[in-house]
C-alpha cells in the first residue's frame, strides 16, 4: 500500500496479518527478509539491474521471485554465523553479519 510505514507498522502475528489481510484484499504485501540475503534486480523505469548482473558474472541459482515490474528477487540463505559467499556473483565477494 502506498505510503504505508512498513518499518513502524509490520508483524509477524497471525491474527494481525489475518486482519490486515481482511482489511486491505488488495495490498502488495512486502515481507521483511530474516536470515537472508535479497538481492533485489530492478529493471523499472530505465534501472540496468540485469544488464549489471549480467556484467558481474551472473548470480547463481537460488530462490527467484519475479517482481510485476519484471525485476526479480533472490534469495540467498544465511548460515548460523552469516554469510560468505564467493559465489553468489562469481568474481565477487558478500558477506554479512546476523547480529548487524
Amino acid at each position: 500500500m502506498k505510503n504505508w510505514r512498513w518499518k513502524q507498522q509490520n508483524s509477524d502475528d497471525v491474527q494481525v496479518l489475518f486482519e490486515w489481510s481482511e482489511r486491505f484484499p488488495d495490498a502488495n504485501w512486502a515481507l521483511i527478509p530474516t536470515r537472508c540475503l535479497v538481492v533485489d534486480v530492478d529493471v523499472k523505469q530505465g534501472a540496468l539491474g540485469q544488464q549489471s548482473i549480467d556484467a558481474a558474472g551472473g548470480l547463481t541459482e537460488t530462490f527467484t521471485v519475479m517482481t510485476p515490474s519484471g525485476g526479480s528477487h533472490h534469495y540467498f540463505e544465511f548460515s548460523d554465523n552469516g554469510i560468505t559467499s564467493n559465489s553468489i556473483i562469481p568474481g565477487v565477494d558478500i558477506r554479512g553479519n546476523l547480529d548487524g
